[in-house]
């Protein structure tokens, strides 16, 4: 069984594995891919390689391990994109979870702006040297989340579960506090 979005991820993945090598070496940080609506950035690739870890394939292995290796390979190009995207992210987040405070409560979209903060996490895992400034900016807007959500089930497809752990990954185990 796969997750109701693996088919998204596995075309971006694919697609983006073709164009990582030019997007690595571009001064841009959203590289629009054709044909397709989310564009090509460290987070976005991050998140729909770590969603398609549940789904056995291996030709997509392939393609991820291509990825892998050419990040390794770019990897001061690659954690320059990290260092850009993260503010980026950062900002959405807090826009977010203001937009929630101003209404009291997690609304049906929540499912779908927390993939912001879960890119966030897997960012922060990319860098060597992490900012500490950004990272306790961060726990701030999660502490302002904290005091409208409580600890729930896990947010996201069942399948997706043991890879996002709520030790790791608390915002995606919420629920309203009414």
């Amino acid at each position: 069984m796969a997750y109701k979005g693996s088919e998204e991820d596995r075309r971006f993945v694919t697609l983006s594995a073709g164009e990582l090598e030019d997007y690595l070496s571009s001064e841009v940080l959203l590289w629009r891919i054709k044909v397709q609506n989310l564009p090509l950035t460290p987070g976005n690739l991050l998140l729909a390689m770590k969603r398609l870890s549940v789904v056995e394939d291996t030709k997509l292995v392939l393609i991820i391990d291509e990825i892998l290796c050419l990040i390794d390979k770019r990897r001061i190009a690659w954690e320059k994109k990290v260092s850009k995207e993260i503010p980026m992210r950062l900002n959405q987040w807090c826009n977010q979870v203001e937009e929630i405070q101003r209404y009291g409560s997690l609304d049906s979209s929540y499912g779908y702006q927390v993939r912001t903060r879960v890119i966030l996490e897997l960012l922060f895992a990319e860098k060597h040297y992490p900012d500490e400034h950004t990272r306790l900016a961060l726990e701030d807007v999660d502490a302002n989340l904290s005091l409208i959500a409580g600890s729930g089930e896990f947010i996201w497809d069942e399948i997706l579960k043991d890879h996002f752990p709520e030790i790791t990954y608390p915002y995606l185990y919420l629920k309203d506090r009414k």
